[in-house]
């Protein structure tokens, strides 16, 4: 869906005043993209393997009634993917070239 040509020009007028006033923010944006399909992948298949180990590691520790056995596996069922999670929304992506100036 294209934009009216007076808006088109406004915000070609934005851009042009944002990248004199801030080089290093439209070189930023320029070399932003989101992350590839590959990559989320892996990831959600990394997530999936590690909440199933934990909850393998879980069950094994309650079959031989081990409570150490069992705080290990319920850690790496909920803690290592919300950890993740977390460092994601606070650090970005990985693998991105994200410069943080």
């Amino acid at each position: 869906m294209a934009l009216p040509d007076d808006e088109q020009r406004k915000l070609d007028e934005i851009e042009r005043f944002l990248t004199e006033e801030n080089p290093a923010l439209a070189h930023r944006f320029a070399e932003a993209r989101p992350p590839g399909i590959g990559s989320l992948l892996w990831t959600a298949g990394g997530m999936l393997a590690l909440l199933a180990t934990g909850l393998v590691i879980t069950c094994v520790g309650i079959q031989h009634a081990d409570p150490l056995v069992i705080g290990a596996g319920a850690l790496l069922t909920a803690l290592v993917p919300g950890m993740t999670g977390w460092y994601v929304r606070q650090h970005g992506w990985p693998g991105r070239r994200d410069r943080r100036q």
